[in-house]
């Protein structure tokens, strides 16, 4: 599964989600028509995303965005309907799923600032879980659950990054990790959680750091590899696996060992996946052409 968030010529009106067998075959177009499709997420019966505006005018009709326009929608595996859980987002960011709810992060309106929000799956009342406190500046990734808690990017009081966590339910907030950069494509698994923080260097390029800290907070935590542009997108019971601007690695959660390579010479990857047996990525096509592409590799 993967969302296509559309075409700048056409004022991203025409994103959409497509579904393929893991083998390859035939692409089913699932949603079409969608305006700036956000984060995807899929569980065993239904695919989730959000849209950054919903029924905006064309560009052609001179007409603007409300703020306040994005959905978080749902639609069951397969195609149907699609089901939306909340309207009136103001540009949602981050996309989370467990057992029974979505959670989803938005930019805020008016001096609101930026909230996290859960519903239950297949409808319902949304709650706010949390307002303020959230890095919206380093894109979408920052927003992990577990079975127990929910797990966000921020920003702490002396505004400084940090990573969070919360009971589902609400309750106290615990300081997972802090004295950070920024936070990118934050992953948990049932005792730590890992994360890229971007570094901008003197000469004007990036790099960047994957670190790890225990769930239940830290005073510091573990660089498991430092100078790496790979962000953690998906993982196993030991490796992570990195989707870097030209190549897809795998690092031992450990620390012992850096970045393996699983397949380099691959331009423009926007995000990795995998299963028991495989690893899966997105290629960006050349700007304005259709070249994306959605590539495979056995695991390592």
């Amino acid at each position: 599964y993967w969302a296509d968030v559309g075409s700048a010529a056409a004022g991203f009106q025409d994103g959409a989600i497509y579904q393929m067998p893991k083998g390859g075959g035939a692409i089913v177009t699932l949603a079409a028509g969608l305006q700036s499709v956000g984060p995807l997420a899929v569980d065993a019966h239904n695919v989730y995303w959000t849209t950054a505006y919903a029924g905006c005018p064309p560009p052609a009709d001179g007409g603007a965005c409300p703020p306040s326009s994005g959905t978080v929608d749902q639609m069951p595996i397969g195609g149907g309907r699609v089901q939306p859980l909340a309207v009136g987002q103001p540009l949602p960011f981050d996309l989370a799923v467990d057992a029974t709810n979505v959670y989803w992060s938005n930019a805020g309106a008016g001096d609101a600032g930026p909230s996290l929000w859960t519903v239950p799956i297949g409808g319902g009342p949304a709650s706010q879980l949390l307002a303020g406190h959230l890095e919206t500046g380093a894109g979408p990734g920052g927003l992990a659950v577990d079975e127990r808690d929910v797990y966000w990017a921020g920003v702490n009081d002396a505004g400084v990054s940090a990573v969070f966590s919360m009971p589902k339910g609400g309750g106290p907030i615990t300081t997972v990790a802090a004295g950070l950069t920024s936070v990118v494509d934050l992953e948990v698994d049932a005792t730590n959680a890992y994360w890229w923080s971007p570094e901008v260097l003197l000469d004007g390029g990036q790099s960047g750091s994957v670190s790890a800290a225990p769930l239940a907070g830290a005073t510091s935590f573990t660089l498991l590899a430092g100078d790496t542009l790979g962000r953690p997108t998906a993982q196993d019971a030991a490796s992570l696996y990195l989707a870097a601007p030209s190549a897809v690695l795998s690092l031992p959660k450990i620390g012992a060992a850096a970045p393996a390579n699983v397949c380099g010479g691959q331009p423009g990857v926007q995000g990795v996946a995998r299963d028991a047996t495989n690893v899966y990525w997105l290629l960006t096509g050349p700007s304005g052409e259709l070249g994306g592409m959605v590539v495979s590799a056995p695991l390592p």
